[in-house]
């Protein structure tokens, strides 16, 4: 969050760390930016359906950088 500009590394002094991020308003600015981007990305539901599709096709085995001409298994 922090790179983000939507937070801070505390360090040592944590009250010192909430104060800044309570009384400096471009934190509740890039919190609320980052907070809209996040809304705005797909559902994860989506996510797992692309996955579970991928899962449910059959491998063909090793990727072809893993074997030999022959088609053996490079260890």
């Amino acid at each position: 969050m922090a790179a983000l500009g939507a937070g801070i590394v505390a360090g040592g002094d944590l009250r010192a760390a909430v104060l800044a991020l309570l009384e400096q308003p471009a934190y509740g600015a890039a919190a609320e930016r980052v907070a809209d981007e996040i809304a705005a990305l797909p559902p994860v539901q989506d996510a797992i359906e692309v996955f579970a599709r991928q899962a449910s096709q059959p491998r063909t085995g090793l990727p072809r950088r893993y074997r030999s001409a022959a088609g053996h298994a490079i260890r």
